[in-house]
């Protein structure tokens, strides 16, 4: 029975330059993506405290809340395990870290795809009979999502590889292929309805309103529902098992992981804003009844 050859010298040194160039340029891209999610943080804090706090503790803030939230949770769990660093850190304590930063990871862009659906099935009117019809399928996805990253994560392990630097403390093993690509597939069908959903949701209001498409989308933020659909297809599409193009530098990663939540965060608030001004209108109206 045959064993494979150990690595020659030339092939380790070949590696160790790949690897450690490919995670300081992946450390870069998230650290990019890191300072943008802080800036918009801080820029929207007036927002969140004048607009959102106020509310009552329905679904559309604990949305927001979550979105924005498990944002800064998942950054400082990949501060201490993505990156090398001089912290001694064990096997096991890789793994629980890499498990809490993709669980938060798994609310953070949950969390954002059903903000999108609630401003959707807000947008319809909020009727019963649409909400089955937009929730049902994510749940679905939600409970095949789960399933696959937990089939994924449960069969790799952390390891200390002997010819990287011991700054590198935590890399992994591959997990089982048949759970990431449950999950890929999962997630382009989700991103799909979602898309779908988006375009039948303003085109039946371009018709019940008898206004202008243009109108219609400026007044409802149809741009930023746009943006979202937009990029979640396109990783979708570039993560899916067997695209010839990959995202080797987590690029499209890190950008839908940064501002995929923006944009359901600001469609959350415009949604606020828009019921607040038919409030104050409504207010304005019966004031006027009443001088009358």
């Amino acid at each position: 029975m045959s064993t494979a050859s150990p690595p020659t010298a030339e092939e380790i040194r070949e590696y160790v330059i790949w690897f450690t160039s490919k995670v300081t340029i992946q450390g870069y891209v998230k650290l990019a993506s890191y300072i943008t999610y802080l800036s918009y943080y801080f820029e929207i804090m007036d927002d969140e405290v004048s607009v959102i706090w106020p509310e009552p503790w329905r679904l559309g803030k604990i949305l927001f809340l979550m979105t924005r939230y498990s944002v800064f949770a998942r950054i400082i769990l990949e501060l201490f395990g993505a990156f090398p660093s001089e912290l001694p850190i064990s096997l096991k304590s890789c793994e629980v870290v890499n498990i809490v930063g993709n669980a938060f990871g798994i609310v953070q862009t949950f969390s954002a795809v059903a903000s999108i659906l609630l401003c959707l099935y807000a947008l319809l009117g909020a009727k019963k009979k649409w909400l089955f019809a937009i929730f049902a399928p994510y749940f679905c996805s939600f409970t095949v999502h789960i399933v696959g990253i937990t089939l994924h994560f449960t069969s790799g392990s952390a390891v200390r590889s002997p010819y990287l630097p011991e700054t590198f403390k935590c890399t992994f093993t591959s997990g089982d292929p048949k759970g990431f690509t449950m999950s890929a597939y999962n997630i382009l069908v989700r991103d799909g309805l979602t898309a779908l959903f988006g375009v039948l949701t303003f085109y039946k209001r371009y018709r019940d309103q008898n206004n202008s498409l243009i109108r219609v989308m400026r007044r409802d933020g149809a741009v930023l529902y746009i943006a979202a659909c937009l990029m979640g297809m396109l990783v979708a599409i570039f993560y899916t098992p067997g695209f010839p193009v990959q995202d080797e530098y987590f690029v499209l990663g890190s950008l839908r992981s940064t501002a995929y939540p923006i944009l359901a965060n600001q469609l959350i608030l415009n949604m606020h804003r828009t019921a607040t001004r038919n409030d104050l209108k409504a207010d304005t109206q019966i004031d006027q009844d009443r001088e009358l």
